[in-house]
């Protein structure tokens, strides 16, 4: 079964995909707050702050002159600092195993992902997805824009049903959409790395 809706944003933005934990909560009027996705919902609020800081230093870091290095190198410390606390925040606060673990697509505008529901088309929802091994953690509300039938086949059931499911993300703050900028455009760098070490 197919459901298809309004057109998505997928070719505004570029996607790349990826592997993480995906977590969501359906909901009709009320939107629920994101902090039911933590066992600490005060971390919630640390991990925005410790994001928002780090978006900030990178606007800093692009309007320093080549001539102010030290300062520049200064900044690029502090930032490594607060990510490595976001990051090891979100590894306390998130609950991964191998078998929790799925594929995803990823842009600015939206992802796709696979679910054993099949989900209505304009159906919202809060989600939070966690990349791996990465741990950029990211939480934002969404609307179902289509849901598709696959092909799947569990090992230990046999055939079963499967849905691909893409959302759009809704109201999405800014630094949380230039954090997943700035991560596609550090994973398509390492892409184009790993094809350079190969030729």
């Amino acid at each position: 079964m197919r459901q298809r809706g309004k057109p998505d944003n997928r070719r505004d933005f570029f996607r790349i995909k990826d592997r993480g934990l995906i977590e969501y909560v359906l909901y009709d009027n009320i939107a629920p707050g994101f902090e039911q996705f933590f066992r600490h919902p005060v971390y919630f609020e640390l991990i925005n702050e410790l994001q928002a800081l780090d978006v900030e230093f990178q606007h800093m870091l692009s309007h320093i002159p080549d001539s102010e290095r030290t300062a520049a190198a200064l900044i690029k410390i502090l930032n490594k600092k607060i990510d490595l606390i976001a990051r090891t925040v979100t590894m306390v606060e998130t609950n991964i195993s191998d078998d929790s673990i799925q594929e995803m697509d990823i842009s600015e505008g939206g992802m796709a992902f696979c679910t054993s529901t099949e989900l209505k088309v304009g159906q919202k929802m809060a989600i939070k997805f966690t990349a791996v091994p990465a741990y950029l953690s990211i939480a934002s509300l969404a609307e179902v824009i289509s849901c598709d039938s696959i092909a799947y086949e569990d090992e230990d059931s046999g055939h079963s049903s499967r849905f691909q499911v893409r959302v759009n993300f809704v109201d999405m703050d800014e630094h949380q959409r230039q954090l997943i900028a700035r991560y596609i455009l550090k994973i398509q760098q390492q892409a184009r790395r790993r094809e350079l070490a190969k030729n």
